[in-house]
């Protein structure tokens, strides 16, 4: 019985030490449930890629799998499809603040483009993806946005030669700081989205404080470096690569919150301070119980603080300068703290610098920055069902202001069918439920509401409704179906709201929930072929059939 038991416990140590190895270096066998996922997935420094291949393997690491589709096309500058080109789609937060949100990608999928220089991916998750392309010491980066269920995200990403920003980042002592990001920033005042990506892939530096970013195309570029204790630096870098970047303790914002209709402070609200240049940058403070605040740790640069609470709104711009110097710098400026005022534009003067680092300032209070806080409204109503009072759940209703056609507020219902929004400065909004199932959502009372400062006011009830049946076929020129082309559908009440789909093999489609009675216009896409419009029409009993959308061929 001891020599049994004995090969008993050998037995089961075995079996966890193969177990183990396993988890460490899985092998390659199918699992089932992943069938849309196109590659294996391999290990190789904790950083989980999913190449293209005929085996298929779940992650083992957060990975979120959903039926969101993407594909594009990569070419060279001339023009010419690259075919090889190695692609990574990375998850991202389009609004992530890049001084809080500092946590690593660890999960990516990878592929290579086909002879055509096509990448396709069907399985990702609802969310935004910054997608990079390289070849040969060329590269691209561009931003999608992918949904779920719904028209393929497209993108044609185009190759150039990049450049390499390099430098060290050093302290006031001249002692390396490791460990800093450093993100790449075009040059400038220019802000639009195709060069403000790059921000998504930023670089650290070593143990010597050097650092070398790769992935840039050629132009003229600042880097701003963000490290703990130091305040954050936007630095233009000098073409030879020698670029030493000192960090100091930086600059600081002082101010009280006031509300505007008794004048009292404003205890406990949060306040961010938003740099005017690199958007993504927001420092946060809290005003304490005299509603003082202070923003510590800033760069030369212009700000817009303002309120971020449901409750209340209102901001001022203060701008910086750098009181500390730089290398190959005159080592003296003024600090210039200008309160402007935000209805008007007008500038209100400049502020002194305060002396004390206690977050009450000393002497006149007119020496502080003062945001006078203006009480928000909120609308509260609910969506039922048809013909019944049970709500709703996890349908998106907005509040516009009269007249637009951006949402200023969107919220989702909650479990009995009950929306709440929020944070609306006093006005006349338009309510709205733009689609959200393959049911509408009809109104049921006057979508006019008027807000009033500090209430909360009822808001109209909508009701879920069966919609109409929008169907149709995607051709090309020589009437030929076209399969996986995406159509999009607006309609003439939601302009803002386009919604897609995408056809099957045999080019048809189909959109569920069309407002009867609507204006709509269809057209589609793919991969640069688009179609003329159809419509706008008016969609009546029985909805709209027989559609057809003949497709332009792609030069």
């Amino acid at each position: 019985m001891r020599f049994s038991g004995t090969i008993f416990l050998i037995s089961m140590l075995f079996v966890v030490l193969l177990t183990i190895a396993w988890f460490v270096n899985p092998g390659t066998d199918n699992v089932d449930g992943v069938a849309e996922i196109e590659g294996v997935t391999q290990s190789t420094g904790g950083i989980h890629k999913i190449l293209t291949g005929e085996n298929k393997r779940a992650p083992k690491k957060n990975i979120d799998l959903g039926e969101g589709k993407l594909r594009g096309r990569v070419r060279n500058a001339a023009g010419v499809p690259v075919a090889g080109a190695t692609i990574q789609v990375m998850p991202i937060d389009p609004d992530a603040n890049i001084l809080t949100t500092q946590r690593e990608i660890a999960n990516f999928w990878e592929c290579e483009t086909d002879a055509q220089g096509m990448m396709t991916f069907r399985a990702l998750p609802e969310g935004d993806f910054v997608v990079s392309a390289a070849h040969e010491g060329a590269h691209a980066v561009a931003r999608a946005h992918v949904v779920e269920n719904g028209a393929f995200a497209e993108l044609t990403l185009q190759l150039e030669p990049s450049v390499t920003l390099q430098g060290n980042v050093v302290d006031g002592e001249g002692a390396p700081v490791v460990g800093a990001l450093v993100y790449p920033v075009p040059a400038g005042e220019d802000n639009d989205e195709g060069t403000r990506v790059y921000r998504y892939v930023p670089v650290k530096t070593d143990e010597s404080g050097k650092f070398k970013h790769p992935l840039v195309p050629a132009g003229d570029w600042d880097v701003l470096v963000v490290a703990p204790k130091f305040a954050t630096r936007r630095v233009t870098l000098l073409p030879s690569g020698k670029n030493t970047i000192a960090l100091n303790e930086g600059e600081f914002i002082q101010g009280r919150l006031i509300r505007a209709e008794d004048q009292r402070p404003l205890s406990n609200t949060r306040l961010l301070a938003d740099a005017v240049d690199v958007p993504e940058e927001s420092h946060v403070q809290r005003s304490n119980g005299q509603g003082f605040f202070r923003f510590t740790g800033l760069r030369a640069a212009a700000y817009v603080v303002h309120i971020d609470s449901n409750g209340y709104v209102g901001e001022a711009q203060v701008v910086l300068q750098d009181s500390h110097g730089a290398p190959g710098q005159d080592s003296m400026s003024i600090r210039d703290n200008v309160r402007i005022d935000p209805i008007t534009g007008e500038t209100k003067g400049s502020l002194a610098t305060p002396e004390s680092e206690s977050t009450s300032p000393p002497g006149d209070e007119s020496d502080t920055l003062l945001i006078e806080a203006v009480a928000t409204g909120a609308i509260r109503g609910q969506v039922l069902e048809s013909g019944v009072d049970v709500g709703v759940p996890d349908v998106y209703v907005s509040a516009l202001v009269e007249g637009q056609t951006q949402a200023t507020v969107t919220a989702k219902t909650d479990l009995a069918g009950y929306y709440s929004l929020k944070g609306l400065p006093e006005g006349t909004y338009q309510v709205r439920a733009p689609h959200n199932t393959d049911r509408v959502l009809v109104v049921t009372d006057d979508a006019t509401v008027n807000v009033v400062a500090g209430k909360q006011v009822d808001g109209p009830a909508f009701r879920a409704e069966s919609g109409e049946i929008l169907r149709g076929e995607v051709k090309d020129s020589g009437r030929n179906l076209i399969g996986e082309a995406n159509v999009y559908l607006r309609q003439s009440s939601y302009p803002s709201d386009v919604r897609g789909v995408t056809t099957g093999e045999d080019g048809s489609f189909v959109f569920r929930g069309a407002h009867r009675d609507e204006q709509v216009t269809l057209w589609a896409e793919k991969m640069g072929a688009v179609s003329e419009p159809f419509g706008p029409a008016q969609v009546g009993d029985g909805g709209l059939q027989g559609i057809l959308l003949p497709l332009m061929p792609v030069e």
